[in-house]
């Protein structure tokens, strides 16, 4: 990988480039254009797939589907899960949420930043979005 979670592609192994950068030296603007890139792609693919469904939904529902997307390759392996995103039920989405971290005090594995930060917090709409 490189920049920021970019896989690469055996394409871009082969070429040594990545959306045009040469990925042995990139700078952090090109490291944050990659990044921007990987994002509005995986924002296209989720549109390709669900169409109106996902272009309806509220940003913060987006950025959750933009993350199973970008960092966990789809959302094939989660379908309940997406189905209760689409349905905002909020219950079957936190049964079903796969994304955990380990707590540097516990060790524990949770996904109490995902309850906190989206569901309870509900994440403001950003005034800028690439969406």
């Amino acid at each position: 990988t490189v920049a920021f979670g970019h896989k690469l592609t055996d394409e871009e192994v082969i070429s040594g480039k990545v959306y045009g950068y040469d990925y042995t030296n990139l700078s952090t603007d090109q490291a944050n254009d990659i990044f921007k890139s990987d994002i509005k792609k995986a924002h296209t693919t989720l549109i390709d797939k669900f169409g109106d469904q996902y272009i309806g939904l509220d940003n913060k529902r987006k950025q959750m589907l933009i993350d199973f997307q970008y960092n966990l390759g789809g959302l094939n392996k989660f379908p309940k899960f997406t189905e209760a995103l689409f349905e905002n039920d909020r219950d079957t989405m936190m049964k079903e949420y796969k994304r955990f971290f380990k707590d540097p005090k516990s060790g524990e594995m949770n996904n109490l930043t995902f309850y906190l930060e989206i569901l309870l917090l509900q994440i403001s709409n950003r005034k800028q979005s690439i969406y």
